[in-house]
Formats: structure tokens, sequence, C-alpha cells
């Protein structure tokens, strides 16, 4: 909410004008993160590289993030600060997938006060689309800025989820949790399709020599799933891709106790076949999938379709998962911050598998959203006793009129 956004721009020529924009406003050898374009949007599929990104800003360090967050290009200034010791770094090109997108703020650490300032405003903003409650993948030592936040400030539910790399394992965190839950731990089984790096078992139309990327060995994976159960901490676990979903749930089969009670969960699950629907379905597992991805992406002609071919058809089936008597949960992955856009994604969504009515939307983002996290005994529906979290809304202009957060309105139009 503090740096350069991208996500308008609707060409190559359109983001480097954003880019020189936003040079303006820093002093000579400020580092520079510009996020969220989509290069999947645009009529030429081709991200700048590094030689482009010099023209633009050749004194300043600039790294521009795709807004999946696992491809970012960097441009010679920001090379130079990062450490040979990082993986997935193309030097020449400056394209960098998975490790440097996903841990930018190790890298270039932001300035605390910009932290602060930005997480007001992403607050105020994620109120303003009717949302009350999040769940939130934060670094531990970020957990602080959360906690300081005064009442008129903190006017979310927020439940906060560890990676496993910054823990060092599946491990309860050592800290002291006042005002915000800990949820459990993140763990990245693949990349992204944006990326080409979410792992499956066949290769991608436009890159026919590769099919992805797994994180972790079976072994590996298996150890946090193991330890996970032993100590009673959910699991979110990113996974999108066939390989990556199946690789998962064999760990999950090895250890999850029956009936899940640790309600581990996979995010994502884009690419699911048909065998590991019924496994999921058997273990109990909770999926938490995105709709605004059906909304953007899934579409004729769109994305999925480009880089997956038929089986683009299958993406996202987050209804024929929710009919199979599983437990689909509903997020935006910020990719944008909005339900709205989510719910008319699977309503008028292409693809009967992807295809839901208002209501059952909106009980995914509400009722099972609460069970996945918890916390459906305090909030995911208007009943007595519960939190009094609620939204007002025109149905006939698809906006969000008032948010209420423990019965104060937080939000008006």
């Amino acid at each position: 909410m503090t740096r350069p956004a991208l996500s308008n721009a609707k060409s190559p020529e359109e983001l480097l004008e954003m880019v020189r924009s936003a040079v303006k406003q820093y002093d000579r050898g400020k580092v520079i993160i510009a996020s969220d374009f989509d290069e999947s949007r645009w009529k030429e599929n081709q991200i700048p590289e590094k030689e482009t990104l010099d023209s633009v800003a050749p004194t300043h360090p600039l790294i521009i993030r795709r807004i999946c967050g696992h491809i970012a290009v960097a441009n010679t200034e920001a090379l130079k600060r990062i450490p040979d010791t990082w993986k997935g770094v193309d030097r020449k090109t400056g394209i960098m997938k998975e490790d440097v997108p996903l841990n930018l703020s190790r890298i270039f650490p932001p300035d605390e006060n910009k932290v602060r300032e930005g997480l007001k405003k992403a607050i105020k903003k994620a109120n303003s689309l009717g949302i009350t409650s999040i769940h939130e993948i934060v670094k531990l030592q970020s957990a602080k800025f959360y906690e300081e936040l005064s009442d008129d400030e903190l006017t979310l539910n927020v439940q906060l989820y560890i990676p496993v790399n910054d823990l060092g394992g599946v491990r309860q965190p050592n800290f002291q949790f006042t005002r915000i839950r800990f949820g459990g731990v993140k763990i990245f089984a693949d990349g992204s399709i944006g990326a080409r790096t979410a792992a499956n078992t066949f290769a991608y139309r436009d890159d026919p020599d590769n099919k992805g990327k797994l994180m972790y060995s079976e072994q590996t994976l298996e150890k946090f799933v193991k330890d996970a159960e032993e100590s009673g901490i959910q699991l979110m676990i990113h996974a999108i891709g066939n390989r990556a979903i199946r690789q998962v749930l064999d760990a999950f089969c090895k250890y999850v106790k029956k009936g899940n009670p640790c309600r581990h969960r996979i995010e994502h699950c884009e690419l699911i076949d048909e065998c590991d629907i019924r496994q999921i379905e058997k273990l109990g597992i909770v999926v938490s999938m995105q709709p605004n991805f059906i909304f953007l992406w899934s579409q004729h002609g769109g994305m999925y379709e480009r880089v997956l071919g038929k089986r683009y058809r299958t993406n996202n089936p987050v209804a024929l998962l929710k009919n199979r008597d599983i437990i689909v949960a509903f997020g935006s992955d910020s990719m944008p911050l909005s339900p709205l856009l989510g719910i008319e994604g699977t309503v008028n969504a292409p693809f009967d598998c992807q295809r839901m009515r208002m209501e059952e939307a909106i009980a995914c983002y509400t009722k099972n959203s609460a069970i996945a996290g918890f916390s459906f005994d305090n909030e995911g529906e208007i009943k007595e006793g519960k939190d009094a979290n609620f939204v007002v809304f025109d149905q006939e202009s698809k906006k969000v009129c008032q948010t209420f957060y423990r019965g104060c309105c937080v939000f008006t139009v």
C-alpha cells in the first residue's frame, strides 16, 4: 500500500511509464519495489527484463514483482545487492523465480514506519471491501506490527500463519500473541501457474520442457506433517499443480489422524485430479481456494487456456469440490483483495465445475472460512451470541455499503 502499484498497467509500455514516474519520488540510490503487474492480460505477454529496467532506473535498485508473488525482475543495481546464495536468479535477464520474490523483505528490509503506515491503509481497504477477518501469512518478526495497533486501528480479526522456513520447522512460535491469533504454519509445496513453477505431471503448453517445481522432497514434507500432528499445529500447504497436490496428500495419508482434527488445508488446489479429490474427501482435508483466479484467468483465451491447453477446463473446480462434501473456504490471496470479485468469478464461471450460486459463494467466504480457521464459534454467520461482524451489501449495484466489526460501523459509503 506504500509502494508503486503496477496492477493497472495494460502493456509493458504502461508499466515502464509507471516506474519512470515512481523513480522521480525516490532519492538517488534508494531501493524501489513495484508490485502486482500481470503480463497475462497484455497483448504481448512479454515481461520486461533487466536491460529495459536499467533504462528507466539506471541509478536505483529496482525490482518489479508479478501479482502472484512467485516471479520478479531486477535491474543491474538491484542484482548487485542480492547475494549469490539466493536460488532461482538469472543474472543475465534479471528474472527471478520463487526464493527471491517470496523473500524481498528479507533482502531489502522495509522501513518499519512504512510497514505501520501500509498496514493501517490495508486494514481500511479490507473493511471497505466488506472484510472483517483475515488469515494472513506473516514472518514472525512482523507480528508485532499487528499487536501494537490500537482498538480503533485493528478493525479485523487476524489469524497469522508463519512460514515454515521462518520458524526453522513446524513448531510453536516463541511469541506472545495477545490481540491476534496464531493459526498455524505455512508451507509452499510448489510455485504458481503464472511463473510456470506450479508442479504438474504434464508440461506447460508454452514451455514444453517444463513441468514446474516441487519445493521439498517427499521425506521433508512428510516430516513437516508428522511434526504438525505431534504438536497439534494446523498446516496450510500451498499446492497448485496436480503433482504437488499428490505429494501433499501422500504425506497427509501417512500421518493425519482420522477426521483431520488439526484441519490441515491445501491452499489453491487449482489443478487437482479426480483420484485426489476422493483422497481429500476421505481424509477430511480442508481446501482454501480463490475464485477471483477464475475471474482473472479462466475465461476463454485467458492465461490458463494459453499455458495449460485443454487441461484449463478443469482448473479451480470450486463447485465440484464443494458438492463432494469437502469444506471449501474462499479467500483472495490479495490478487486482488476483493471477495465481491471472487463471488462474481464463481457465479459467472465458464465451466460447471467452477460455478456456484451467490449464496453458496458467500457461505464459502464466511461460514466455511471460519470453520477452516477454528473461529466458527465466534464468527462466520449472523447469529445471537456471535460477534456482530457483518456487511450491508447492495445487490443491485454489487457494492459494499457498510461494514460492521464487533457491532461498530468501520466503513460506510
